[in-house]
């Protein structure tokens, strides 16, 4: 009689951590920095939990929805449109939506598109990366000019006119 009793007590705190553990997936998602694969496995797994307990979850597929947003662009718009057709009253599983998630995150990742920038922010990092380029060579050419016979910092003004006392003296 105390061990059904521990299993019972077991059971529904364990239950309740999952459901508590099943609406905190935007928390989650960070935690595996956005891997969506491994999103979609633990999400499985405590859906597992649930039904080995008995008991199930209504709302998922919403807690799912707020999972998927991520720093990728592209995918985040994807996913938004399939919570656009799930409103406007599309059937969508929680497991159809983890598996056309994960198999757009493999995509995107297997193409090098996933997290990749966006035409604005490649057009920055040029910009940002031509500037440095220039900088380093303006650096390089003006230490250059700016040493003397001598091995001496000195003025271009300065340098010109030692040169022309040099000339002068030969």
């Amino acid at each position: 009689m105390i061990l059904i009793s521990r299993l019972t007590i077991d059971s529904s705190s364990t239950a309740s951590y999952i459901h508590k553990t099943l609406s905190e997936l935007e928390d989650f998602m960070v935690s595996v920095e956005s891997n969506v694969t491994a999103f979609s496995e633990f999400v499985r797994l405590q859906m597992d939990a649930l039904t080995a307990r008995g008991e199930s979850s209504n709302d998922v597929i919403v807690s799912l929805f707020k999972g998927y947003p991520v720093p990728d662009k592209e995918f985040s718009t994807y996913i938004k449109q399939k919570k656009y057709d799930y409103e406007d009253g599309q059937y969508l599983s929680e497991s159809l939506l983890m598996n056309m998630a994960e198999n757009k995150y493999k995509g995107l990742v297997h193409t090098g598109e996933w997290n990749a920038p966006s035409k604005e922010q490649k057009e920055i990092l040029e910009l940002i990366a031509k500037l440095e380029y220039d900088k380093e060579e303006e650096s390089d050419s003006n230490s250059k000019r700016s040493l003397n016979m001598n091995g001496r910092n000195l003025h271009p003004s300065i340098q010109m006119r030692e040169r022309s006392l040099m000339e002068k003296c030969v």
